[in-house]
């Protein structure tokens, strides 16, 4: 629903993409890597960031509720949690990847 540079509220764009799903859809890890944070943060949410190689995270946020915890190594297609919602209504899902802690397209990563 929304991407990477797109407007995002007033002088602002997004920093990741914005994606609609199914309230209480199953949330998988894109790629193996390491939890590095659970729980809520500002604005997000409940959120988890993935720490994966070359100096690459990820922040899932949307989440009702996470599945795995601080330390845990994922693999690509693990459960780390659920979006929020019941009832099958719409859902978001905010992922956003940065690379060196600064944000970056994910688009390349969507294959």
């Amino acid at each position: 629903t929304k991407r990477y540079g797109q407007r995002d509220g007033v002088d602002q764009t997004s920093k990741g993409y914005r994606l609609a799903s199914a309230a209480g859809s199953t949330v998988v890890s894109p790629a193996s890597g390491e939890v590095m944070f659970t729980g809520p943060f500002l604005d997000y949410g409940k959120i988890v960031i993935l720490r994966f190689d070359s100096g690459y995270h990820l922040l899932l946020a949307g989440l009702d509720n996470i599945n795995c915890s601080v330390g845990q190594k994922m693999r690509r297609g693990e459960p780390v949690g659920r979006l929020k919602g019941s009832n099958n209504a719409k859902a978001d899902l905010y992922m956003e990847l940065r690379k060196n802690g600064k944000p970056i397209d994910p688009s390349p990563w969507f294959g």
